[in-house]
C-alpha cells in the first residue's frame, strides 16, 4: 500500500516530470504500489526519497526493471542508509560475502555473484541520477565492484580447480601465480557504469603442463563474470587486448608475454598498457607489470608515439560520419582528451615518473602543475571530460548497455536530457556540442592528422631527396641547393659527401631516409645562414652520423621546428655545446621548450627532478642510478651553458646554478652510497643509537665552496663524520667499524662521481685540502679535523677554509663545523708571518704555470688577474676576521669584498673595482670555456685594470717587482 501522503508527493512529482516520462512513470508507479501491497510492504513518506524514486523510474529502464521485479530491495537500501553513503572495497567485500560462501555450489556461486551485482548497480546508478554521489565516487565504486568480483571469482575457482588437479606447484615448491592485469577504464580505476572489462592473464611459472590448468581457469573466470543467466550477468570481459590480439592464447606464461613485448609489442598496445593494473597483486605480478612498464615508456623523448596516434585517430575519421553522435569516439569526444595526456605519458613517461599514471582525472591537472599545458586549457578538458563522462553514465544506465552513441529516439532523448538537469534536448545538444568543439581544437593543436600536418612523404621535394642519396652529380646538386636559395652550396656538399661515406649512413633504414631527406631539406638553410656556417654544417654533419640510426631524435626534430631553430642557433655560438649536443643526443630532447631551455631550476627545484628521475631505479642498481646522475647533470649544464652563451643569465646566477648543480648531484651520490652500505653492514652506531644518512658532513671547498663553479672546475671536498670510538661499530649482519664504513662511504661516493661510463663521468673529485693532504685521511672526525686547523694546519690551508662550507650533513654537524670555522678562522694572526706565507703561496702557483706568450693575458691565473684578486680578499679576511667576524660569515668572494667596505677595511671605490674587474675576467673564463679556448685575452685590452690591481697587491704586500 501507498500512504496519501506519498501519494501526494508522488502527483507532484509526476507534474514537474518532462510531458514524455509522465504517462510512462506513472504506469511504473501504479505497478510498483501493486508489487507492495502484495508483499505488505508500503512506500515511506519520505518526499526526497519519493522525488529520487520517480527520477529514476522516469530516467532509467534498467532501475526500474530491478526495483519492479524486487520492490523490496530498494526500501531495504532506503531503510539501510546504504543510498546515501559511499562504499568502499572493504564494503563490497562485506557485502558479497553476506551474499555467498566457499561452500556454495557452482551454480550457487553463478547466481551470488549476479545478485551481488544487481543489488550494488541499482545503488550505483541511483546515486548517481539522483545527485548523490560524484563523478569520482561513482568510478570508484565501479571500478572497486569490478575488483572484488574478480578477485572472488578467482579464489573461488582456483580451490575448486586445487581440488579437482591439484596445485600448480613451482620448482621452488610454491603455487605458481596467476596474474590478472586489467586494461581500460578498470586499469585506470575509471570505470564505466556498463562497460566492458579488458583483462590479461597470464602466469608465472613455465611449466608445460601449466598451460593447460591455467587455460582451463582463464576460461572459467570469463565464464563466471561474463555468462548471462537468469540472473544477468557481472561484467562482459573483453581479450583483445592480450598478446597477438583475438588469435593469440587466451593465457600467456610470464617469460612469453615479455618476449612478446620486447620483440613485437606495437605502438597501440603502448597506448593499451599505459592503463594497465595488477588486479590480484602478487610478487611475479609486480615484477611483470615493472617489464610491461619499460615497454611503455621509453627512456628518452619518443616523439615517434605522435605518428602511430595520428593513424590511429585517421583510422577513426575515416569512420567519422558513423561516429557523429558517439561521445566518446567522435571528434571532441572522450577518446581525444585521454589521447592529450597519452601523448604527454608516452612522449616523456619514460623520463618523467610523475607521468607514470593511469587516471585521466590525476594527470590533467598535474599538466598544469608541470607546465606541460596551460591551466586554462587543462581547466576546460577537466570540465569536458566531466561532462562527457556524467553524460556517458547516464546513457548507459537507460538501459545498461555498453553505448557512447546518442539516442536517436525522442524519448530516450528526454531521459537523457532530463536526467542531465536541461530542460530540452536542443539544450544539451547544444551544450555537448561547445565542449566537443573546444576538445578537438585543443587536440588538433597538439596532434594534427598527416593531412593536416607534415605527411613526409608529400612534403619532401625529389630534387633534395636525389642530393641526399647521391643521385645526382655534384654540378646538378649545386644547381638545386641554389635553386632552393641555399647559401654556400659547397660548403654542404663537401661535408655531405664524408657523410655519405659513413658507416651509419649505410646502414641507414630505408624507413629512415625520407625523414632524413625532409630534415636536411629544413636544416640546410638556417645553417647555412648561420654567422659561422663552415662550423655550423661540420656540427650538424658529426650531429646526424650520431642520430642516423635512432629515427627517434629525427623524429623529435621534425615535430618541434622550433627546436631545428635553437640546434642550429647553439651550433654557431658555442663549440662546447655544440659537441655536448653531438656526444649525447639525448640532449638534444630540451631544445623543444625555450621555457626550460633558458630558465635553469632552484636548488629546490633540482631536488625534486632528481628525486623524480630515480624514483623507478632500484637504489642497489649502481650502473642505472649513475647513469641517471650523469643525464641529469648534463641536461642542467646545457641549460645553464645555453642561457649564458645567449647572454640571457647573468654571471652570477650561471655559477649559482653549476654550483648548486654539483651540490645536489653530491648529496644524492652520498645517499646511493650510504643505502647500499647499510644494505650491507647495517647503520653505524653510537652508543647504541643509529645513525643516518645526514650524520655525514661533505664540506666544499675551493669553486664550489664560494659559489663560483665553472664548467670544467673540479670540486673540491673534504669528508667529515661524526666523533666516534674505535668500538664503534655498525648494527648489521656483517659489522664493521664506524670509522671503516665512512671511508668505504667517501670511496664509494667518489667512484659515483668520477667513474666514466659511456654517459661521461660527472666530476674530477679533489680531496687533497683534507687534513695533511694526500696522505691524510679519506675521512676524518669531526674532533681531529678541529685539532688540525687549530695546531697544525698552514696558513694556506686558511686561506682554503675561508670558502669552505658544507653542502650536506645535518644541522648539528654543519653548526659544529661552522664553530671549528669560525674559531680559525677568527684567531689572532702574526701579520708578518701572514703576509710572507701568501707570498710565498702566490709565487709557488706563478712558478708551476706553462709559459705563454708575452702580449697575452691568462685573466685566471697571472698576475694582476682572478688569483690576485682572491688572495688580497682572503689576505684581508684573515687579518681583520679577529675583530670584524662579518668578513668570513660567507664563502663567495663578492659578499666578503661587501663585508669588507662595510668594516672600512676597503673603501668604496676599491670594492666597486675589485667586484666589477672579478666579474668580469670570470666572465671571460667562462665564456673561454663555451669556446673551448684557454682564457687568454689581448693584455693591452686590460692593461689599465691589471695594473690597479698590482698597485693594490704591492699596497698590502709591498712588493714593488709585481707587475
Amino acid at each position: 500500500m501507498t500512504s496519501l501522503a506519498a501519494k501526494c508527493v508522488l502527483e507532484q512529482t509526476l507534474i514537474s516530470l518532462p510531458t514524455l516520462l509522465q504517462q510512462t512513470t506513472a504506469a511504473k508507479l501504479k505497478i510498483l504500489a501493486v508489487r507492495l501491497t502484495e508483499k505488505q510492504q508500503s512506500l515511506p513518506a519520505d518526499a526526497i526519497f519519493l522525488h529520487q524514486l520517480a527520477r529514476c523510474l522516469a530516467c532509467s529502464e534498467f532501475v526500474s526493471n530491478i526495483i519492479l521485479e524486487s520492490p523490496e530491495l530498494i526500501l531495504e537500501l532506503h531503510n539501510s542508509q546504504q543510498l546515501y553513503k559511499t562504499f568502499y572495497t572493504n564494503d563490497f567485500v562485506n557485502l558479497l560475502n553476506k551474499l555467498s560462501n566457499k561452500t556454495l555450489s557452482e551454480a550457487e556461486f553463478i547466481k551470488s555473484l549476479r545478485v551481488f551485482r544487481r543489488q550494488t548497480m541499482l545503488r550505483i546508478a541511483w546515486r548517481d541520477l539522483c545527485g548523490l554521489a560524484t563523478l569520482n565516487e561513482t568510478i570508484s565504486e565501479l571500478s572497486s565492484l569490478a575488483d572484488v568480483a574478480i578477485n572472488y571469482s578467482l579464489q573461488y575457482l582456483q580451490a575448486k580447480l586445487q581440488v579437482e588437479h591439484g596445485k600448480p606447484i613451482d620448482d621452488s615448491g610454491e603455487v605458481s601465480d596467476f596474474i590478472v592485469l586489467a586494461l581500460g577504464k578498470l586499469g585506470s580505476y575509471e570505470l564505466n557504469f556498463s562497460s566492458d572489462i579488458d583483462l590479461i592473464f597470464c602466469y608465472s611459472n613455465t611449466k608445460p603442463d601449466f598451460e593447460k590448468y591455467y587455460y582451463r581457469l582463464s576460461q572459467q573466470l570469463i565464464n563466471a563474470l561474463s555468462r548471462i543467466t537468469a540472473d544477468g550477468f557481472v561484467f562482459r570481459v573483453d581479450m583483445r587486448l592480450r598478446p597477438y590480439g583475438s588469435s593469440g592464447a587466451l593465457v600467456f606464461s610470464k617469460k612469453s608475454m615479455i618476449a612478446y613485448y620486447q620483440s613485437q609489442g606495437r605502438e597501440w598496445e603502448r597506448f593499451a598498457l599505459s592503463k594497465a593494473r595488477l588486479i590480484n597483486p602478487s610478487f611475479s605480478g609486480e615484477k611483470l607489470l615493472q617489464t610491461i612498464k619499460q615497454f611503455v615508456y621509453r627512456r628518452y623523448i619518443d616523439f615517434s608515439v605522435i605518428d602511430a596516434l595520428r593513424e590511429m585517430k585517421n583510422s577513426m575519421r575515416r569512420e567519422s560520419h558513423a561516429l557523429e553522435d558517439n561521445i566518446k569516439r567522435g571528434e571532441g569526444g572522450i577518446r581525444e582528451i585521454e589521447f592529450i595526456v597519452q601523448v604527454f605519458q608516452l612522449i616523456r613517461g619514460g623520463k618523467e615518473p610523475w607521468l607514470q599514471n593511469s587516471s585521466i582525472f590525476k594527470m590533467l591537472p598535474k599538466l598544469a602543475e608541470f607546465q606541460c599545458l596551460p591551466s586554462t586549457v587543462v581547466h576546460e578538458l577537466i570540465e569536458a571530460y566531466v561532462f562527457f563522462r556524467v553524460t556517458e553514465h547516464h546513457l548507459q544506465e537507460i538501459n545498461d548497455q555498453q553505448t557512447q552513441t546518442l539516442p536517436r529516439s525522442e524519448f530516450e532523448r528526454v531521459q537523457l536530457a532530463y536526467s542531465l538537469n536541461f530542460d530540452t534536448w536542443e539544450s544539451f545538444y547544444d551544450a555537448l556540442n561547445k565542449y566537443r568543439e573546444k576538445v578537438a581544437w585543443h587536440f588538433n593543436q597538439m596532434i594534427a592528422l598527416p593531412n593536416e600536418r607534415s605527411n613526409i612523404i608529400s612534403n619532401i621535394d625529389p630534387r633534395f631527396t636525389a642530393i641526399i642519396t647521391g643521385t645526382v652529380t655534384e654540378a646538378e646538386s649545386i644547381k638545386i641547393l641554389n635553386e632552393f636559395e641555399i647559401k654556400n652550396p659547397l660548403v654542404l656538399i663537401s661535408h655531405l659527401k664524408k657523410f655519405q661515406q659513413s658507416f651509419n649512413f649505410h646502414a641507414m633504414n630505408e624507413a629512415t631516409k625520407p625523414k632524413l631527406a625532409l630534415l636536411l631539406q629544413q636544416l640546410f638553410p638556417l645553417a647555412c645562414e648561420s654567422k659561422t656556417p663552415e662550423t655550423t654544417v661540420r656540427y650538424l654533419f658529426l650531429l646526424l652520423e650520431q642520430i642516423i640510426r635512432r629515427s627517434i631524435y629525427i623524429i623529435l626534430l621534425l615535430e618541434n621546428p622550433l627546436a631545428m631553430v635553437q640546434l642550429i642557433e647553439l651550433f654557431n655560438i658555442s663549440p662546447w655545446i655544440s659537441e655536448q649536443l653531438i656526444k649525447y643526443p639525448f640532449l638534444l630532447e630540451e631544445l623543444i621548450d625555450t621555457k626550460t631551455l633558458y630558465q635553469p631550476y632552484s636548488t629546490e627545484k633540482l631536488q625534486d627532478q632528481l628525486r623524480q628521475k630515480v624514483l623507478s631505479i632500484p637504489f642497489d642498481d649502481l650502473e642505472a642510478q649513475m647513469d641517471c646522475l650523469r643525464q641529469f647533470k648534463q641536461i642542467q649544464v646545457l641549460r645553464v651553458a645555453a642561457s649564458d652563451a645567449t647572454g640571457a643569465l647573468p654571471l652570477m646566477k650561471v655559477s649559482d646554478h653549476l654550483t648548486n648543480t654539483a651540490s645536489v648531484i653530491v648529496g644524492h651520490a652520498e645517499r646511493i652510497a650510504w643505502l647500499a652500505l647499510v644494505e650491507k653492514h647495517g647503520h653505524p652506531t653510537i652508543n647504541g643509537e643509529q645513525l643516518h644518512a645526514d650524520d655525514f658532513l661533505i664540506i666544499a671547498y675551493g669553486k664550489l665552496g664560494g659559489f663560483e663553479l665553472g664548467y670544467g672546475s673540479d670540486l673540491d671536498l673534504v669528508f667529515l663524520h661524526p666523533d666516534t670510538k674505535n668500538i664503534d661499530m655498525t648494527d648489521g649482519e656483517k659489522p664493521i667499524t664506524n670509522v671503516q664504513f665512512y671511508f668505504r662511504l667517501a670511496q664509494r661516493m667518489i667512484h659515483i662521481l668520477t667513474t666514466n661510463t659511456p654517459m661521461g663521468k660527472l666530476y674530477e673529485i679533489d680531496t687533497r685540502l683534507r687534513p695533511s693532504g694526500a696522505s691524510g685521511l679519506l675521512v676524518t672526525s669531526l674532533e681531529s679535523y678541529s685539532t688540525y686547523q687549530n695546531e697544525i694546519a698552514w696558513t694556506w690551508e686558511h686561506q682554503a677554509l675561508i670558502r669552505a662550507r658544507v653542502i650536506f650533513g645535518s644541522n648539528d654537524l654543519a653548526e659544529k663545523f661552522n664553530a671549528v670555522r669560525y674559531q680559525v678562522l677568527t684567531k689572532p694572526r702574526d701579520l708578518t708571518l701572514l703576509k710572507n706565507e701568501v707570498i710565498a703561496m702566490r709565487q709557488k702557483m706563478i712558478e708551476q704555470l706553462a709559459p705563454h706568450a708575452d702580449d697575452l693575458f691568462d685573466v685566471n691565473n697571472d698576475y694582476g688577474g682572478i688569483k690576485d684578486i682572491e688572495f688580497i680578499v682572503q689576505f684581508l679576511a684573515l687579518k681583520h676576521a679577529n675583530h670584524a667576524a662579518a668578513v668570513i660569515f660567507y664563502t663567495d668572494n663578492i659578499r666578503i669584498l661587501e663585508a669588507l667596505l662595510k668594516f672600512n677595511i676597503l673603501s668604496e671605490n676599491e670594492v666597486a673595482f675589485l667586484s666589477d674587474i672579478y666579474c668580469k675576467f670570470r666572465e671571460i673564463y667562462h665564456r673561454a670555456a663555451l669556446q673551448q679556448e684557454k682564457p687568454f685575452v689581448n693584455k693591452g685590452l686590460f692593461a689599465q685594470q691589471i695594473n690597479k690591481i698590482s698597485v693594490l697587491w704591492n699596497h698590502y704586500f709591498k712588493l714593488s717587482s709585481i707587475s
